[in-house]
């Protein structure tokens, strides 16, 4: 987790000089940085000095790095795989966490090793913060798909006190493929708590002030995550998945009530195709 010393000449070289000054030259530097870092190899001092910064210090300045150095296709290379997992680490500061956790969701497949970011993962499922649970859940569902254990953790999310997380174990669920899991959803269905998430605001190295805006479907209910979820768990039935009806943008609670109806008539129809490694099926309310 530290960095190498860099030298002048051509811009990577550059901004990778200029990334320890304070103020406005390392805005300059971290703007500089983000559209070569990309082009220079995994040792280059830029790579080094970025994956430095992202690893301790100021949380604004972690931040900054951490943008900077996703630019680049990192998850093969040990030093910023190191800082990345240093910020899933980092208790005081959850604006970090769970943007690494969002930026960790589209890399996990290519890490060099999983496990130490499943283990960290795992621990922070149960955060206070229901964004970073909500998006430990995602990160896990990519990290370790077909885990019966992640499963099981997943289901549980769905008994989450806060709607996106709840709202983010069932998008997990359906990317893991866990068609046994549409017995849980189903027996949720009926949830139509709102399933966003807003953090306290932070304030970047330029003064801006940003809300870490968390949202768990479209139309921003758990019912429509887990309708969502139950129609992309159902695809191995072939022409008996269930097809979520087109929710018409003026009659948003109607059209979704009447999708949860369906939902319910689908799975009573199906009930026998759904594997079950767990509990019967919930009764079901008409």
């Amino acid at each position: 987790c530290a960095g190498d010393d860099a030298g002048s000449g051509d811009l990577p070289m550059v901004a990778a000089a200029r990334l320890g000054e304070p103020g406005p030259v390392r805005i300059a530097a971290l703007e500089a940085a983000k559209p070569v870092v990309s082009a220079v190899p995994a040792w280059h001092p830029l790579v080094m000095r970025l994956s430095g910064m992202v690893c301790g210090g100021d949380p604004a300045v972690r931040y900054e790095a951490m943008e900077v150095l996703d630019a680049r296709a990192w998850s093969q290379e040990g030093v910023p795989e190191a800082a990345f997992l240093a910020v899933l680490n980092d208790n005081d500061s959850p604006f970090l966490v769970t943007e690494a956790l969002r930026l960790l969701r589209y890399r996990a497949k290519g890490l060099a090793d999983p496990a130490p970011f499943v283990a960290i993962a795992k621990v922070l499922a149960t955060h206070l913060d229901p964004g970073i649970r909500g998006r430990a859940a995602l990160l896990l569902a990519r990290l370790a798909p077909g885990d019966p254990e992640i499963r099981k953790l997943l289901v549980s999310l769905l008994d989450d006190p806060h709607g996106y997380t709840r709202s983010a174990a069932a998008e997990a669920l359906a990317f893991e493929g866990a068609v046994e899991a549409i017995h849980a959803l189903v027996a949720h269905i009926d949830d139509q708590s709102p399933n966003t998430w807003d953090m306290l605001p932070f304030e970047h190295l330029d003064g801006r002030r940003e809300v870490p805006h968390h949202e768990g479907s479209y139309f921003k209910r758990v019912d429509d995550a887990y309708l969502r979820a139950i129609e992309a768990l159902s695809v191995p039935l072939g022409d008996e998945a269930f097809t979520y009806r087109e929710v018409n943008l003026r009659y948003v609670n109607l059209d979704i009530i009447a999708a949860t109806r369906d939902a319910k008539k689908w799975y009573a129809a199906h009930v026998e195709q759904i594997p079950d490694d767990a509990a019967p099926p919930p009764p079901l309310d008409e």
